[in-house]
């Protein structure tokens, strides 16, 4: 659907794995240069540096837990702390990311809280769910799950409309909707 809910945490290049912007500067701020890449037959599980363990997809992909938009993080511009002009005490022992603002340029990205955010604002969530060691995660079993959720409720979505009449159907169907978004709230 064109919405960015994973991101890469190491890229393959040329035989070499290079870790995305957030997870460079995580390692940085961490005074780390090496990381673990736990594997299993099904590809990357998890990626450790020293005691924090991140969970992946076996493509290496980490679920972002989305803080929010760009009012979520303190936007500061880099012009500003090079002239002076922002207090040493509002920056000092904070992670910065730098990013691009004229909009021209702007990285546009469509995110499960907005349909345009920067690509700096989605560096800053990941770097903070590095942090914060706050992840989402999903089960490799998770897609298995829910296709067969779906033939499961297409199956008996269709052997009772098949045998109640419009009120009885529509009834079903809210009643149906109202669950799966509860169970979806609920699962989250």
């Amino acid at each position: 659907d064109g919405v960015l809910r994973r991101a890469p945490l190491l890229i393959k290049y040329q035989g070499r794995l290079y870790p995305c912007l957030a997870l460079a500067a995580y390692l940085q701020l961490r005074g780390s240069s090496q990381l673990m890449v736990h594997l299993s037959e099904l590809g990357a599980q998890a990626v450790q540096v020293r005691g924090n363990l991140i969970p992946v997809d076996a493509r290496a992909r980490v679920l972002i837990n989305y803080r929010g938009t760009a009012r979520a993080f303190k936007p500061v511009s880099a012009a500003d702390i090079l002239e002076g002009k922002v207090a040493q005490e509002a920056i000092r022992g904070k992670a910065i990311v730098v990013g691009i603002s004229a909009a021209g340029l702007k990285d546009l990205q469509a995110t499960p809280l907005s349909a345009d955010t920067a690509g700096v604002v989605i560096q800053a969530n990941l770097l903070d769910n590095l942090i914060q060691r706050d992840y989402l995660s999903s089960p490799a079993y998770t897609p298995g799950l829910e296709l067969g959720l779906v033939l499961l409720c297409g199956i008996a979505s269709a052997w009772f409309f098949t045998r109640l009449r419009a009120l009885g159907n529509l009834m079903l169907a809210g009643g149906g909707a109202m669950i799966v978004f509860g169970v979806s709230a609920w699962s989250l």
